[in-house]
């Protein structure tokens, strides 16, 4: 709902300066940032809405208790997601792009294993423990669980890169993406609901998901001006200037 009037207002302000009022009293900055909030929003809730929209009861009962289960495995993620904005908002990740590349490649390689493991272990365990909890009356829960959990899988192991884009100051790259987002789980999600059901609507999710996944790590891996600043080792000393 939010959409139709925060698109207009980062549209009209994207070729304005960071520091200048736009129309409607909103700057740059403000309004891609309204429009990224907005989009995040939609991004979260929006598989409901299409199912509630384009399915049955059913479909609604089932992608709501998959949604109950794969909370309790993101359940630290918000406290994960404060973490890594204050990180990224210190000076030494602000000044520099190797920084931030170091901590985008320490997070995938140290969570990777564990990751694996724990989703792993969430998806052997759901088709024993969900038809227990529901009695076996939405056996569809089972998938959707675990196709949640892949897409869970693709947010943890990049969970760094949206607030690096956001130290960047890329938010418009963000604003836009989420937009893009969201019109793609949209409209493919409309495409499948009728033939694959709920099944089809959040596996089209996982994927438009791993897409913006990827799209976001290579944009904060490669900043437009090349990075704050060089690796260390790279940075070669002036001429006639030799350590003490």
């Amino acid at each position: 709902l939010g959409l139709p009037p925060a698109a207009p207002l980062a549209w009209s302000t994207r070729k304005s300066l960071a520091d200048r009022e736009g129309r409607f009293g909103f700057g740059r900055e403000s309004a891609t940032l309204t429009l990224f909030s907005i989009a995040s929003a939609g991004r979260a809730y929006i598989n409901i809405f299409l199912v509630a929209a384009l399915l049955d009861d059913t479909a609604v009962t089932v992608y709501g208790a998959a949604t109950r289960y794969i909370s309790v495995v993101m359940g630290p993620v918000p406290a994960l997601v404060s973490v890594m904005r204050v990180r990224t908002a210190q000076s030494d990740m602000v000044d520099s792009h190797a920084t931030q590349l170091r901590l985008m490649t320490d997070w995938a390689r140290r969570s990777a294993l564990p990751l694996v493991a724990t989703l792993g272990a969430a998806a052997i365990a759901a088709p024993f423990l969900i038809p227990v909890i529901d009695a076996g009356k939405y056996p569809e829960t089972v998938p959707v669980f675990e196709i949640m959990l892949v897409m869970a899988f693709a947010q943890l192991i990049a969970l760094p890169t949206p607030s690096l884009l956001l130290t960047q100051n890329r938010y418009s790259t963000l604003a836009w993406i989420d937009v893009a987002t969201v019109a793609a789980n949209v409209v493919l999600g409309i495409a499948v609901a009728p033939r694959f059901g709920v099944i089809g609507v959040v596996t089209v999710a996982t994927v438009v998901t791993a897409a913006q996944v990827c799209v976001q790590t290579y944009l904060a891996a490669h900043p437009p001006n090349g990075g704050a600043s060089a690796p260390e080792e790279l940075v070669a000393p002036p001429a006639g200037v030799r350590d003490v």
